[in-house]
């Protein structure tokens, strides 16, 4: 199952077309419209101020919804992965990640997005400088064997990119996609299926 995580509400046919089967669609606050009408999953942005703002919003979140964080902070990031809460560290531009982050992402189960949209928003040395820490990033979560996903992690129509387009330019950064996939699938299931608890394990209805 091919799932991106926006940050807007596509037409479903149109995602479709670009490969994805569904997605998680984020806001702040969960204000999203539309989202219903195409079985997305919601998913909730949280974008605190410091550690002690991030307790305070992680407490008002709906169960509900995918809860993520996007911080260009390493000391809110970290302090993210260990919120039972939290479900997934939202990457963008600015976004600063340590190796300690990752390796509690780990032991917490808790997924890291690695987006290709920070990349259409950045040229020349910037970029260059994205792609370095892309790389470097995909080694730790390799290392540790981190929950991780690739997504457009599109704003708008113009940032999206086909699901092939995304496995092929993370793939050459040293993306181990089929494990993307399978966290991707994870996460939007354990949000989607009512009969769904845990990778392998479902309910099953009777007769």
């Amino acid at each position: 199952m091919q799932i991106d995580f926006l940050r807007f509400t596509p037409d479903k046919e149109f995602l479709k077309c670009l490969g994805f089967e569904n997605a998680v669609v984020f806001a702040e606050n969960g204000d999203l419209e539309g989202y219903e009408n195409h079985s997305y999953v919601k998913g909730e942005i949280i974008r605190p101020e410091n550690p002690e703002d991030l307790r305070k919003k992680l407490r008002k979140v709906s169960r509900k919804s995918v809860v993520g964080v996007e911080s260009n902070s390493i000391s809110i990031n970290r302090e993210a992965v260990t919120r039972r809460r939290v479900d997934v560290i939202l990457d963008s531009v600015g976004r600063r990640i340590d190796y300690v982050t990752v390796k509690l992402a780990a032991e917490k189960d808790v997924v890291i997005e690695v987006c290709l949209s920070k990349f259409l928003l950045t040229k020349g040395a910037r970029r260059m400088r994205l792609l370095r820490e892309t790389e470097e990033l995909l080694r730790l979560i390799k290392k540790f064997d981190t929950p991780f996903v690739i997504t457009s992690g599109a704003s708008n129509i113009y940032e999206i990119r086909s699901a092939r387009q995304l496995r092929d330019f993370f793939s050459f950064l040293g993306a181990e996609i089929k494990k993307a996939e399978k966290h991707a699938e994870i996460l939007f299931r354990k949000f989607a299926d009512a009969n769904f608890i845990m990778n392998g394990l479902e309910i099953e209805e009777r007769p």
